[in-house]
Parts: structure tokens; C-alpha cells; sequence
């Protein structure tokens, strides 16, 4: 059995007087299981959800995606959440990142 942590990833500027940004993460769910495919719709709700969760959203349609293997290193799989307003020229997105842990 193995523990499957979701973050949202976001950019955060370290210093106002410096344009340098950091990446920032925010842990959004946990789930158990044997692989991440045994995971992945659990993992692929919780993304949606904290995205319909945001306010600035409400109005909003939400969706994810991944894990995008190629993209995985070792132990850490990377997923997308998608917000798509309803009259706008693109869609915004959001990078978010599993960890897996031995339980």
C-alpha cells in the first residue's frame, strides 16, 4: 500500500523588489492505494474539486488531466487542473504534482 499526496503548484514572487518567483505548493489530498492507477479518479476529483472550490471560479467549468508519465520522476507524477471560464480567449491552468510514499 503505498500514499499518494497531491500539491497544487503555484508561483509566489519571493521578494517584491526582485521579479525572482519561487514555486509554492499547497497539499490538497491524500489517498491509499497499491498504484496510482488505483488512485487516479480519486486524485483526478480532488483536483477538480479544489479548483470549483476557489471563488474566483465559481462562475467556471474545471477538469484535469495526467498524469503525464512522461514528465514523472522517480516517485512524483505530474497533473493538470483546468479552469474554463465562460467567455474568455484561453483557458487557466493549474500544475499540480503527486508524491508517492510507502505507507
Amino acid at each position: 500500500m503505498n500514499k499518494y499526496i497531491l500539491y497544487r503548484i503555484g508561483i509566489v514572487e519571493e521578494n517584491v523588489d526582485r521579479p525572482d518567483e519561487v514555486a509554492a505548493e499547497e497539499m490538497v489530498a491524500v489517498e491509499y492505494g497499491d498504484s496510482i492507477d488505483a488512485v487516479l479518479e480519486s486524485l483526478l476529483r480532488s483536483v477538480r474539486d479544489d479548483l470549483s472550490e476557489m471563488p474566483e471560479y465559481a462562475q467556471c467549468e474545471v477538469d484535469a488531466y495526467g498524469p503525464h508519465f512522461e514528465n514523472c520522476s522517480g516517485n512524483t507524477y505530474d497533473m493538470m487542473g483546468v479552469v474554463i471560464p465562460p467567455v474568455a480567449e484561453k483557458n487557466i491552468l493549474f500544475d499540480y504534482i503527486v508524491e508517492e510514499e510507502e505507507a
